[in-house]
This record gives C-alpha cells, sequence and structure tokens, in this order.
C-alpha cells in the first residue's frame, strides 16, 4: 500500500491542480464569447472567486489496470480560496497533503516521513504554471464539452487534449461534475495516458464562521521526521 501511494500521488495531484485551475481560467479561454458552454461555465467560475473557505469530506477511488480492486481512501478537505489547501487522510492511512500556495508537504504518519517540495518545482505544479502562461492557446489544445439538461441535477464537463497520443499530452481525459444547484464541484475523475485512474467525490458542509488556528495551511515536522525532497 506505500508503495502504492508513492507511485501514485503524482496522479492524484494532477487530478486536483487541473480540477482547481480549470475553475479559476478565464471562460474565454475555453469557449466562444456568447456560448451557451461560455454562459455555464461562467455561473461555476463565480463560485471559484469568492473568497473564503471550502470544508469537506471526500471518498477517493484510484483505479489502475494491475490491481483488481480499486483503492478507497477516505478524509476531509479544505480549500482556502485562491491556492491553499489541507487534505486529512483518515483511512485506511493516516496522511497529510498541505500547501500555503508556495510549497507541498506529503506527511505520512505510519512512515515517519514528510516529502517537501516548492510548489513552483513540483512537475504537476509545473504543468499548471504552463497552461496558466498559455491561456490564448487553450482553446487549440484542450477540447471542452459541457452537458447540462433539464433533468439532469449534474453539470459534466468534459476537458481533453486535442495532440494526438505520444506528442506531449499531460493526459487523456478529465471530467468534472458540479452540482447545478450550487455550482459546487461534487466529483473529478481524470484517466492518464496509462489507463489508471482516480476519481474523487467531494461532500461539502455549510460555510463556517471558525477561523482555523494559525498555520493551518503549513507543517512542522514532528521530532524524528524523515525529510525528504518531493519528487520533481
Amino acid at each position: 500500500m506505500k508503495k502504492f501511494c508513492r507511485l501514485f500521488m503524482p496522479l492524484w495531484l494532477l487530478t486536483i491542480i487541473l480540477s482547481v485551475v480549470f475553475c479559476c481560467f478565464p471562460v474565454s479561454a475555453f469557449c466562444k464569447e456568447g456560448s451557451g458552454q461560455e454562459k455555464t461555465l461562467s455561473r461555476i467560475k463565480t463560485v471559484f472567486e469568492q473568497p473564503g473557505l471550502w470544508v469537506g469530506d471526500f471518498v477517493q477511488e484510484a483505479h489502475l489496470p494491475d490491481i483488481e480492486e480499486p483503492v478507497i481512501s477516505r478524509g476531509t478537505v479544505y480549500f482556502k480560496i485562491p491556492d491553499c489547501m489541507r487534505w486529512e487522510f483518515k483511512e485506511p492511512d493516516v496522511q497529510l497533503l498541505i500547501s500555503d500556495g508556495k510549497k507541498l508537504w506529503f506527511y505520512d504518519a505510519s512512515l515517519e516521513q514528510v516529502m517537501i517540495g516548492e510548489v513552483a518545482q513540483v512537475t504537476e505544479a509545473r504543468l499548471m504554471m504552463h497552461l496558466l502562461t498559455n491561456l490564448e492557446k487553450l482553446q487549440d489544445d484542450y477540447q471542452v464539452t459541457v452537458y447540462e439538461s433539464a433533468a439532469d441535477p449534474i453539470i459534466k464537463v468534459f476537458l481533453s487534449p486535442r495532440t494526438a497520443e505520444g506528442e506531449g499530452r499531460p493526459f487523456t481525459s478529465l471530467q468534472l461534475f458540479f452540482a447545478k444547484q450550487t455550482l459546487k464541484l461534487v466529483k473529478s475523475q481524470l484517466t492518464d495516458l496509462f489507463a489508471n485512474e482516480i476519481i474523487i467525490s467531494y461532500s461539502w458542509k455549510p460555510p463556517t464562521e471558525n477561523k482555523l488556528p494559525a498555520g493551518f495551511f503549513s507543517f512542522v515536522p514532528p521530532p524524528g521526521t524523515e525529510i525528504v525532497p518531493l519528487a520533481q
């Protein structure tokens, strides 16, 4: 299980980064101005532009072709708009993924180990920066399709690279599911080039005015913790 977590973390991290970044992009980067897709994505983006704290429970399903049963993880996630996050894995293993927007910590309690890296130097984050600095080319590089119907309580947004396999495409597909009533993200599903798939379902809690303790989006390793650089 520990080996699995280390190998699968890049795909999981990529899923999170792409989901959040997509919701923060200018809508015009993905679709033509005045289109029905633009109106739907603009409504979604408005929710993600609101400053504040998002707190919810999550269930992560990791599917790999060589593993018959999916690996299920559960925990609580905190997002502070625009770039702070804290993922508290409670089962099957106690783990933390924390970022203050500049630094990233991944702590495994049972291994007594923390992996630390600068966000700008992590491969998955570099992909995010590449996307952000090439907004004008997104319509050329990615196909975005929005599915919305009156009878369906979920808005589905599918994102796929236009480039052919073997031409540097970062993933095969990213699917985002938003609750029509609240426009909040309820599920993300990413498939990589090797048919690995990670699905994260979210159950958001009502907004709260409770203040978080100082340093909530940073991490101080307990005494005796092994510190290793996060793979770049």
